[in-house]
């Protein structure tokens, strides 16, 4: 039966959990704000870095990672913005997998050098149909020169395979990249000439291994 509703006897069970749900469904969006001496987090009632409007993380040194319920989430922007005494990094991600269209996913600048790194990222894999899914590029004035490697689908490919599979697809092909590879490895004409002898392309530098950081300090 249905407890009796006389206040000054004790609340009945059934009571008590309906007002349980109704104070879990209030705080199910509420976030709580937390200020270390370095930083500051917001976080969901779940335990989770979350917030909707700015953030999740903020240090004082400027760094500062967009989440959402314990994802790196951002729809308008790069979701990580890190800035270090050697290198400022920026990296888009949605729904916790690294991915941006139309540009570099991850790049990473050095304060001193100038170098650039720079990732380009689909869903979470290295990929890119007009030019290499990894660049280095390195200023003037030092004894190495710009490094390139390309990527369809999260697997790396080299220069002449990439090439034709690009025209295979009917794709232009991605300047300056192009150019700069028939120059390096010797070829006058297009690779899909069938009348010249394909000539054996020069090896790129060993692939960098997943989430490859350029040690800048070889530049000094």
């Amino acid at each position: 039966t249905r407890c009796s509703r006389d206040w000054s006897s004790d609340v009945c069970s059934s009571d008590l959990e309906e007002f349980n749900k109704k104070i879990a469904e209030m705080n199910k969006d509420k976030i709580i704000k937390k200020e270390f001496d370095n930083r500051v987090e917001y976080r969901n009632s779940e335990g989770k870095l979350h917030r909707e409007d700015g953030p999740a993380t903020e240090f004082k040194n400027g760094t500062k990672y967009w989440f959402i319920n314990g994802d790196f989430h951002r729809e308008d922007g790069p979701a990580r913005i890190e800035n270090t005494s050697e290198v400022f990094r920026e990296e888009w991600w949605i729904h916790g997998q690294m991915h941006r269209e139309g540009g570099p996913a991850r790049i990473v600048r050095a304060h001193k050098t100038k170098a650039v790194e720079s990732f380009w990222y689909i869903r979470g894999k290295r990929h890119r149909m007009d030019g290499p899914a990894y660049e280095l590029k390195i200023p003037t004035g030092y004894n190495r020169g710009n490094e390139y490697f390309y990527y369809i689908d999260g697997r790396e490919i080299k220069p002449l395979t990439y090439f034709k599979k690009l025209q295979q697809l009917g794709l232009e092909m991605p300047e300056p990249y192009y150019s700069e590879y028939l120059a390096k490895s010797g070829k006058a004409k297009s690779v899909n000439n069938k009348k010249k002898k394909a000539e054996t392309p020069q090896e790129q530098p060993a692939e960098p291994p997943q989430g490859f950081t350029f040690n800048f300090g070889d530049l000094t």
